[in-house]
């Protein structure tokens, strides 16, 4: 059985979440929270421009869905912020 909910599911680079090319993930509610953890951009399928080993931070919900990846903490945490969402951090 695949377990699409663990730490190693990083969305591809297009916004489609982790083996569902294409897929938008489902909106969530304002106020939401959200995880933000620093990863490798190896670990993200589909990444162009970024050389393996640059550091990335993707964006869960409270689920694990893997929503977003951005180049920055900063940028990560104001993309959630922009979309009503509270983002915390993950180590």
């Amino acid at each position: 059985m695949s377990n699409q909910n663990n730490e190693s599911n990083v969305p591809p680079a297009n916004g489609a979440t982790a083996g569902e090319a294409g897929a938008t993930p489902a909106p969530l509610a304002p106020g939401s929270i959200v995880y933000v953890k620093s990863i490798d951009s190896s670990q993200v399928q589909g990444l162009q421009g970024v050389p393996p080993g640059t550091i990335v931070y993707a964006i869960h919900s409270e689920a694990g869905v893997p929503l977003a990846v951005l180049g920055n903490r900063d940028a990560a945490f104001y993309a959630a912020r922009q979309h009503q969402m509270l983002p915390v951090s993950v180590h």
